[in-house]
Formats: structure tokens, sequence, C-alpha cells
């Protein structure tokens, strides 16, 4: 599945993102992934991410492969937590599964 990943790439939906995350980080935001794996390990997609230039956006990633939790469990959310710069009231979460996340 990983080497599919990289033949198939997904496509970026979404063309305005890339001005989106500067202006994001030109407003000293910190931007992570955290995010479940379930075909592709998370080594892999900030494999990607590199090829396509956008971890340089993001401060850090956790991938529930990595840590051997997922979300929601609370678990998850602790590793977050001890790698943000913050308060847990100033972070904001958006997910894109609403049981997962």
């Amino acid at each position: 599945m990983n080497e599919m990943f990289f033949e198939y790439r997904p496509l970026m939906l979404n063309h305005n993102i890339l001005e989106m995350l500067i202006q994001l980080k030109d407003e000293e935001y910190s931007l992570n992934i955290s995010s479940n794996t379930g075909f592709i390990e998370g080594a892999y997609l900030m494999k990607l991410f590199g090829l396509i230039g956008l971890d340089r956006f993001f401060d850090f990633a956790i991938f529930s492969d990595e840590i051997n939790a997922s979300k929601p469990s609370p678990i998850f959310y602790e590793n977050v937590f001890k790698r943000i710069k913050g308060k847990k009231l100033e972070v904001i979460h958006i997910g894109d599964n609403y049981n997962a996340d």
C-alpha cells in the first residue's frame, strides 16, 4: 500500500491551500498533523509531504501507527498536547471524521 501511495499520489483538491498555509505561518500559527493511519504509514505520509514541499509548514506530526494509539483516544491527544507550544484552550482541531475526531 505504501508504494502504491507514491505511484498513485493523492491530488490537491483545494488549489488555495498553499496560500493559506503561507498566511498561517506568516501569522505565526503553529500547525501540526495529527492523524490516524489505516493503510498508509505516517512516515510515508511525511515523505510525500517532503516531496511536494508541504512539510515545511508543519511544526510536527503525530500518527497513530507511531504512538500505538488512535483518535479519539485521550492518549492520542495527550501526545499532541505534549508537543504544542501553548495552552489546550488555544488549540483548534480540524477533523474530517465526526466519530474519530
